[in-house]
């Protein structure tokens, strides 16, 4: 199950890191530095896939259809991206 409404980056990063899910978050502000404090601490995340201001839901459903189909999970390991790209 994944963590309530309201958990912190941290929370959620360390989730992420346990469980292996990557993380797609509209979370711009926030997200990026506690990912830095996460690495420096020695922690990984199986990837974090940020939504672009403005991305129509459409855009982002195709990319990470696009993402699912020609990509695999271990490619995005301790990867921050931008969707869409």
């Amino acid at each position: 199950m994944a963590p309530p409404k309201g958990t912190s980056d941290p929370d959620i990063l360390a989730w992420i890191e346990k469980t292996g899910y990557i993380l797609v978050t509209g979370n711009r502000r926030t997200i990026p530095e506690h990912v830095r404090v996460h690495y420096a601490a020695g922690h990984r995340v199986p990837g974090i896939l940020l939504l672009k201001r403005g991305a129509s839901l459409g855009e982002v459903i195709e990319q990470l259809y696009l993402l699912w189909a020609a990509s695999d999970a271990e490619e995005y390991v301790d990867r921050l991206l931008y969707l869409p790209m």
